[in-house]
């Protein structure tokens, strides 16, 4: 019979009691007698709450649980209305900023004299420094009211807008960048939302900048606007969507603020370094302190962005990365509670130390502010609607084959491929409302920790950002028949449904490997490219090697001395800058486009005109076997196995007692060298997160190195020469028994988190792979099944403090 709960409680927190003494003791019963009203699953998630977060987290989970959600808003007095904000600070941190005099121009043009304190510029050692470079004119700064403060050492955004904040005079505080353009009757929405509530924070709806012309462009709503949402990598994305006027998180550097407020609510963290995360901090302690965050309706500033097409929109300083990661986990660690643990799951906030908190402490304590859960609740129809608190996350096999709906997170191709449990392209969850007038969850599938969700237009299955608010083409639903309904585009189009789609492989540019070249068939006047395993067929824009009763034939558009345009439907086959070949809105031939000039006839292979005829680029397959080998998703099969024998000062890699090297007699683009198994004359490495070849008889050193870039699939390994800076270098062995072991390429990060790639193993036999359609549903046979549910961490964290049986817990969301 199982113990009384309390008493299985106590087992949970006897090591608290022993470990960490008498001020531990008072933690454990009380996490004995909030473990008391839980069931037993939960207590070994209560334990890690109160060694990682102490007796707060559970206290709070004993208050919600014994009384019931309080929100800030429903227990604090009512605040006082603000009616004498009358008057604007307006700071511009600037630091190296093209644009000054144009946007201080368009301040002055467009605020009431009446309103206007000062333009405070916040000069982040310029060169020149910016009053010298405004006064060359004589008398500018004055005429505009413009206060220049400047930092003789660069110290950074967030210290440069809290120099500006502390040193203002106006009864609000308005922070906007240094490349901006305000339109016309901006600040009186803003004043307006001031005077009601001295604790409310106002962002204006942002538009884009042309620079060219220093006008307003209209901005999409996933590039702009007017609120951001908070992700659980501590990161925001636009969220314009979301019904009502409240704003979840702020964009960042466009916003007002009573000058009260601003003091009250401790200005900004002294701890963030340069740039980012001030903005998470800022939201979370508003909405959790007392406050709130609204957009102004008719307030508009134009704004802007980093276009790498115009060199005179480049940032002109560094943006150290490390600082923005500890930012935006200080910021999480200062307000995310339990969750840090799932912030602190994401492979780039891994060793960063975000030091005291004794800050945040203080101002929480002077400021009585909630938890997270507040949060969580005040913006419900984000995490529950539209599916950011899942209930399960799983893999989706196809007919019982063994092979999984997969998201190859390197392509951005959707394929059937081997389920391998907990790859990160194939945990698959419950997500998006079905609209924004309908905010009930869920209509779409999206991976798990990646902000990847199906689409369907109407041709290939692809992936896109997910529109958590609702997207016909995201729509996708599990049929109680297992059969998964694909969106519904038209009124009468039939349903259709998901489908494997036969075995494909990678169309690629190859060079100086002959045997593995596709060859052109010619008939009457079109083309036909046939590979060793199959034709080329065509998915959207994306080009394979599949089924030959699919193939496409291709027709001649153009032909100008053997330089062919070949298309179809209108498109054309396009190099992509000899990287990957695809499909192109055709050019125009007079306007000799190169990347569409492609040289062949019948019986010989399909180049790329513009390659260097010492190194043809010829459309073909990679090859399977040994002189191919892949990098595929990690599973540890007997593929992906190797015996690892010691060597001298290094490891041989054996197979079928032969051993992995470099064909240094067949040298690739770029000074590679492909991998074959022959005689155990050279041995590799560990150091540095490389595999080294010990090859002392070779001129340069070379190490394993995954074969594409950040954008291509990455799919075969090379040996390359070395460079300790390069994400496609980090390999690693990975034991798997005594004797076995993988070799992995490690998973890595690029853009602060915003792309992650996860590890691939060395696989000897090409990995089953089979694309995706939607196929008219009577066609579609047999069914799609779930594997390996499980509750994701950020639902196991919320059903500790709303277990599913509390009256204050989420409704069941059932999908459509």
């Amino acid at each position: 019979m199982a113990p009384w709960p309390p008493l299985r409680a106590l087992l949970y927190a006897a090591p608290c009691l022993v470990l960490f003494g008498a001020g531990a003791r008072i933690a454990g019963l009380a996490l004995v007698g909030v473990v008391g009203l839980l069931e037993l699953s939960r207590a070994p998630l209560l334990l890690r709450l109160l060694l990682s977060y102490g007796l707060g987290a559970l206290l709070s989970a004993h208050a919600l649980l014994a009384v019931g959600r309080q929100s800030p808003d429903e227990t604090a007095a009512p605040l006082p209305p603000a009616e004498s904000v009358n008057t604007l600070s307006i700071i511009l941190p600037c630091a190296n900023e093209s644009f000054v005099r144009e946007t201080v121009l368009s301040i002055w043009d467009t605020t009431p004299a009446e309103e206007l304190v000062e333009i405070i510029i916040v000069d982040d050692e310029s060169v020149p420094p910016v009053a010298e470079h405004l006064e060359r004119s004589g008398g500018f700064l004055g005429k505009h009211r413009v206060r220049v403060l400047r930092n003789p050492k660069g110290v950074g955004l967030i210290s440069s807008k809290r120099m500006g904040a502390d040193a203002a005079k106006g009864d609000a505080v308005v922070f906007l960048d240094c490349h901006v353009k305000p339109m016309a009757n901006w600040t009186a929405p803003l004043l307006e939302h001031l005077r009601a509530n001295s604790r409310r924070v106002v962002m204006p709806e942002i538009l884009g900048l042309d620079v060219d012309t220093w006008q307003e462009m209209p901005i999409g709503t996933m590039e702009g606007g007017k609120k951001m949402c908070l992700s659980w990598s501590a990161d925001m994305f636009w969220c314009n969507l979301l019904p009502g006027p409240e704003v979840p998180i702020l964009s960042g550097g466009l916003l007002a603020m009573t000058r009260s407020w601003w003091r009250e609510s401790g200005g900004y963290d002294p701890s963030m370094r340069f740039w980012g995360g001030e903005n998470l901090d800022q939201s979370l302690r508003t909405w959790l302190c007392g406050g709130e965050i609204v957009w102004a309706n008719g307030s508009q500033v134009a704004h802007m962005y980093r276009d790498p097409s115009k060199p005179k929109t480049t940032l002109r300083y560094h943006l150290p990365e490390e600082h923005i990661l500890r930012n935006r986990l200080r910021a999480a660690t200062a307000w995310m509670g339990p969750w840090l643990q799932k912030v602190q799951g994401f492979p780039e906030f891994s060793n960063i130390d975000v030091g005291s908190m004794d800050y945040f402490d203080e101002l929480k304590q002077r400021l009585k502010c909630g938890s997270f859960v507040d949060y969580i609740h005040r913006f419900e129809k984000l995490f529950f609607n539209a599916g950011m608190l899942p209930e399960t996350v799983f893999h989706l096999m196809k007919d019982a084959s063994g092979l999984c709906l997969t998201l190859d997170l390197h392509s951005g191709k959707v394929y059937l491929s081997d389920c391998i449990e907990g790859y990160e392209g194939q945990r698959w969850h419950y997500s998006n409302a079905f609209s924004r007038e309908d905010l009930e969850c869920c209509s779409g599938l999206k991976i798990w920790n990646a902000n990847f969700c199906l689409a369907w237009y109407g041709s290939h299955l692809l992936t896109q950002d997910c529109a958590l608010l609702g997207s016909q083409f995201q729509e996708f639903s599990i049929q109680e028949d297992g059969l998964i309904l694909a969106p519904h585009l038209e009124d009468k189009q039939p349903d259709y449904c998901l489908l494997g789609a036969g075995s494909l492989r990678d169309v690629a540019f190859l060079s100086g490997r002959d045997n593995s070249f596709a060859r052109l068939e010619l008939s009457e006047g079109t083309l036909r490219l046939v590979s060793a395993s199959g034709c080329l067929v065509i998915k959207g824009q994306q080009l394979f090697w599949g089924d030959c009763s699919r193939s496409v034939r291709l027709e001649i558009v153009a032909d100008s001395a053997g330089r062919k345009q070949l298309g179809t439907g209108g498109m054309c086959l396009d190099a992509g800058q000899g990287n990957t070949p695809m499909l192109y809105s055709c050019h125009e031939p007079e306007l000799r486009m190169h990347n569409q000039e492609f040289l062949g006839d019948h019986g010989t292979a399909l180049c790329w005109a513009q390659a260097p005829p010492e190194e043809p680029m010829c459309l073909g397959e990679v090859e399977e076997g040994p002189s191919g080998l892949e990098l595929a998703p990690c599973g540890f099969s007997d593929s992906q196995a190797l015996f690892a024998r010691a060597h001298g000062d290094g490891t041989v890699l054996v197979h079928q007692d032969a051993c992995l090297l470099p064909d240094l007699q067949r040298q690739l683009p770029g000074g590679t060298f492909p991998l074959v198994f022959g005689p155990c004359s050279m041995a590799w490495q560990e150091g540095h997160e490389q595999l080294k070849l010990l090859a002392p008889d070779h001129h340069q050193a070379l190490c394993l190195a995954a074969e594409g870039g950040f954008s291509g699939s990455a799919a075969t390994a090379v040996a390359a020469p070395c460079d300790r800076g390069s994400l496609l270098q980090r390999f690693e062995l990975v034991k798997l028994t005594d004797e076995r072991v993988a070799v992995r390429r490690m998973s890595y990060w690029i853009e602060s988190g915003k792309k992650r790639y996860p590890g691939l193993c060395l696989d000897r036999a090409a990995p089953k792979r089979q694309m995706v359609e939607a196929v008219p549903c009577r066609e579609a046979m047999g069914a799609w099944s779930t594997l390996w549910e499980e509750v994701p961490l950020e639902r196991q964290l919320y059903n500790v403090l709303h277990p599913p049986d509390h009256p204050e817990s989420a409704p069941e969301r059932v999908p459509k």
